[in-house]
Parts: structure tokens; C-alpha cells; sequence
């Protein structure tokens, strides 16, 4: 087995707590187990100098000011000093160019992952119709020229590679995110305590924005707590949290946590009954594969990734924006304890096809295969 020194190019990294870097902590931890050097090389201000992570000067991006454009070569001058052997490129904008720069100036095999379906956030950028077609053409136009500048480009779920392929992208393999099954596994939690939820606690866990659909999520809250004593919990940041709690003002047994760290994550998961999600822009869904992983049933919009790992035996999908019929299988999932335990054990068994173990092995056999 070969030791690899990898880049991982990303417009995002700690502390942002996002699925882009969820997925680069979780694969940079396994592939260092596995013997390999791993560094990310990302926009931001570093506060401790270390080998690994290699942060460079940055503006912020207006409409996210959590997240940075790197300016600069810097990044293109480290990869060399520091001789890489793979580039594996995260991201799409500064660090994206950094990253197809150099692999072309070093004659260094690349890779991507796909992780946002950009395309589709176009209708949050402008309500003219116009505009919007023209900006998702355009942005298909860009992903084709961009991610053929790779030797491989790695998708997380078989939906997303086939969209790529109708769009002219080229070379691209499944390669799932994977689940940390050492962090996210089935313990006791106190945090439902802590934060005084009563009965049955329902959880969204992820970013407040609003390509996440959270909206649908709490238009269905009246309508479960007519039919089951629950709790809705809510954790993570992001822009709309501000609207999100105002949206929810008058509903009783709603508590929003603002942002947590993602070790902290699995404590949250467990204090819970069954996750959700109503999101329509899932590349993977990681987020409910970790509550899979804590042997929690997950409810989820029946749209792009979701449905090839979310089933009725280990949760159930409803159609897109449909309240009510979230709200039932939200109900359907909580109110009959036998069918809870099938399909919390059906979880478990799904989460461990994901495994972060496996996806790294598949993972570097792409790079020995670029290297041979």
C-alpha cells in the first residue's frame, strides 16, 4: 500500500460547521490512521501553526460571511513545497482554481468531490424567472468546464452522478461521505434533560438556510402535536436561524440551540426519537446517516440523494413541501413502538454501508489508481 501526501482544497473548514467540512474531518481522520499526510489547504486566519492545516489570507463572501475567498497564490506555492502527491479538490471557488492550478503546473493527478448542487440555488439569488434560468445554465456550463479539469470527479450518491453526466461531466465515480460509526453509535445522552424537552423529541440537525426547507418542518409541528406528545429540537446556525425562531414563536416545545460543535453532535442525535429532514438540494444527506448511525428512524423528503438510502423499513420519505404528509409519517413512526424498533435496527444496518472505514479504502484506491 502506498503512504500518499493529499491536498484537500477547500473554500471550508473549522470552525464552520458545514457537510463539506464534516465530510473533510471525517476522511482526513481515517486516511491519517491508515498511515497518509493529510493537509487542507483553505481561506481563513490561522490562530496555531500546524502542518496540517494551512490556512491563507481571505475577503469574506457577502451573502455568507462565515465562509472566505482566498486570495493570493500561496496555496499553489505550499503544494509545492510541500510535494503532494494527490490533489483532491472540495471546493468550487478561490481554492477550487488554487487546486486545478496546481495539479496542471506540478503534472499532479486530481481529484473532486461534488458536494453542492449549486444549480439549484439559483431561485434563492433572484425571484425573476429570467435570471434564474439563465443562472442555473450558466452555472451548469461552469461545473462541466471546471470538473473536467480533473482526472476523476467523485460523486456522493448515484443521483448526483447522473446529473453530472447529462451536464457533460466526465470520469465520475460513486463515492459516498462516510459515517464515523466510533462517534456516531447508539449511547445515553443527557442533553434531553438538560434542555427540558418533554415526551417524544423530534430533531433537525443542520445548517439554517433556506435551501434546507426548514419552513416545512415547522408548519408540521402543529399538526404532530395534535397526535403525539413531542418535542421539536433544532440545532445548528446559519443565516435564517433569526427567521426560523420567529416563524416558530407561539409553538410550544420548540427549542432552537443556535450552532454546536459536530463533536458534540452525536449527544444531541441521541437525545432524540427520529430525525428530519425537508430539503430538496441533497447531494448525501450525512446528517441523517449520523442519526442512522445513533439508531434513530429518519423522515425525509422524497427528492435527489435522500431516497437511495431513506426507505419505509428505516424511516419513511413524503413528497417535497407536503406538510401534512410529513407530519404522518413524522406520526406513523412515533406512535407504533414495534414498527420503532425495526426500523431503528434497519438504521443501524444502513449506516454501516456507509461506513467512513469503507469509503476510505474506496477512496484510495482511486488515488493508487492515478499513481500506477
Amino acid at each position: 500500500m502506498l503512504v500518499l501526501r493529499i491536498a484537500f482544497f477547500s473554500d471550508t473548514y473549522l470552525p464552520n460547521i458545514d457537510g463539506v467540512v464534516s465530510s473533510i474531518t471525517s476522511f482526513k481522520k481515517e486516511l491519517e490512521l491508515r498511515g497518509d499526510y493529510v493537509a487542507v489547504l483553505a481561506p481563513g486566519v490561522k490562530t496555531v501553526k500546524t502542518s496540517d492545516v494551512l490556512l491563507y489570507r481571505s475577503i469574506p463572501f457577502p451573502p455568507y460571511p462565515q465562509y472566505k475567498i482566498a486570495v493570493g497564490i500561496d496555496p499553489i506555492i505550499d503544494f509545492k513545497e510541500k510535494n503532494f502527491d494527490v490533489v483532491h479538490c472540495h471546493g468550487v471557488a478561490s481554492m477550487g482554481f488554487n487546486a486545478v492550478a496546481s495539479s496542471k503546473l506540478f503534472r499532479k493527478p486530481s481529484v473532486a468531490t461534488f458536494h453542492t448542487m449549486l444549480p439549484l440555488a439559483t431561485s434563492y439569488l433572484s425571484g425573476n424567472s429570467t435570471l434564474q434560468n439563465f443562472l442555473t445554465s450558466f452555472s451548469w456550463k461552469a461545473i462541466k468546464i471546471f470538473y473536467n479539469s480533473f482526472n476523476v470527479t467523485l460523486t456522493p450518491s448515484l443521483v448526483i452522478k447522473k446529473k453530472l453526466e447529462e451536464h457533460g461531466v466526465q470520469n465520475t465515480l460513486v463515492l459516498s461521505n462516510g459515517v464515523d460509526l466510533e462517534t456516531f453509535k447508539p449511547r445515553f445522552s443527557s442533553v434531553k434533560k438538560k434542555l427540558g424537552l418533554k415526551g417524544k423529541v423530534v430533531l433537525f440537525a443542520g445548517r439554517m438556510t433556506k435551501e434546507k426547507n426548514i419552513d416545512v418542518v415547522i408548519k408540521a409541528i402543529p399538526l404532530v402535536s395534535k397526535k403525539v406528545n413531542v418535542s421539536f429540537l433544532f440545532v445548528g446556525g446559519g443565516p435564517e436561524l433569526e427567521n426560523l425562531k420567529v416563524k416558530a414563536k407561539g409553538l410550544k416545545n420548540v427549542v432552537f440551540t443556535g450552532e454546536v460543535p459536530h463533536s458534540q453532535i452525536a449527544s444531541y442525535i441521541n437525545a432524540c426519537d427520529v430525525s428530519v429532514s425537508a430539503s430538496t438540494f441533497e447531494t448525501f444527506g450525512l446528517s441523517l446517516l449520523e442519526s442512522m448511525a445513533c439508531g434513530k428512524p429518519v423522515v425525509g423528503a422524497d427528492s435527489l440523494a435522500i431516497p437511495e438510502f431513506v426507505s419505509e423499513k428505516n424511516g419513511g420519505l413524503f413528497e417535497p413541501f407536503n406538510v401534512e404528509e410529513m407530519a404522518e409519517k413524522i406520526v406513523e413512526t412515533l406512535s407504533n413502538p414495534k414498527k420503532y424498533k425495526s426500523k431503528s435496527r434497519e438504521a443501524l444496518k444502513t449506516a454501516e454501508k456507509f461506513s467512513i472505514k469503507k469509503q476510505v479504502e474506496k477512496l484510495e484506491k482511486v488515488y493508487e489508481s492515478l499513481l500506477t
